[in-house]
């Protein structure tokens, strides 16, 4: 949970969503071999952070794509 929580929010103050912008995604690397898709769900779902990304996306080591 810390680690999202960190990425999201150093991603968040890196990056400002420009005006006009339909939609603003996030897409983090899966480094950690360890974490599946249930676990960063269930990560996200514990942590409480404020952030303007419409949607973050999580890209695993098997070129997998999946929306948190």
């Amino acid at each position: 949970m810390y680690l999202l929580k960190d990425r999201i929010t150093t991603k968040a103050k890196k990056c400002e969503r420009k005006l006009g912008m339909d939609e603003y995604w996030l897409a983090l690397f899966n480094h950690y071999w360890v974490a599946d898709e249930e676990s960063y769900h269930l990560a996200y779902g514990s942590i409480n952070i404020e952030h303007d990304f419409d949607k973050i996306f999580i890209v695993d080591g098997n070129q997998e794509l999946f929306l948190l």
